[in-house]
């Protein structure tokens, strides 16, 4: 969860690939900026948090990153963090105080029985499906 923070991610990416020995492996974790929380939450996306997100990625921008590098064997994994899922709603109802059905909404998801049988469920699907927001990515020198 630095890469998208950083005002050149190649030069970093650049950095890494020199100090890994042959065959060593570089990990990453980033947000995935065409997970289904973008298109659900829209501008309340956690994925979209600027100015602090200078960067964004998608499986297959982060793949041509590394391949212009020469990492070998890339292989991406979706995280499942139900927080993803639930962190928009929070922001969306501090934008919007006035909105009960915004609040509604939260403080039902946000209810522990709920979020482990219904959110969570959610979240493993979209993550089988490589549709979350956070992706971690495993590259060979």
């Amino acid at each position: 969860m630095v890469l998208e923070h950083v005002e050149s991610p190649k030069l970093v990416l650049k950095k890494c690939y020199s100090l890994l020995k042959p065959h060593g492996k570089l990990v990453l974790i980033l947000p995935d900026i065409s997970g289904l929380e973008v298109r659900i939450y829209k501008k309340y996306a956690y994925t979209l948090t600027l100015p602090y997100h200078l960067y964004h990625f998608t499986p297959i921008t982060i793949k041509n990153y590394l391949k212009l590098l020469n990492f070998q064997n890339i292989k991406i994994f979706h995280e499942n963090f139900d927080r993803d899922l639930l962190a928009p709603l929070d922001f969306m109802t501090r934008e919007n105080p006035n909105k009960l059905f915004l609040k509604v909404i939260f403080k039902f998801a946000s209810k522990k029985l709920i979020r482990k049988i219904f959110i969570r469920t959610i979240v493993n699907i979209f993550s089988l499906l490589g549709k979350t927001s956070r992706m971690t990515v495993v590259a060979e020198k």
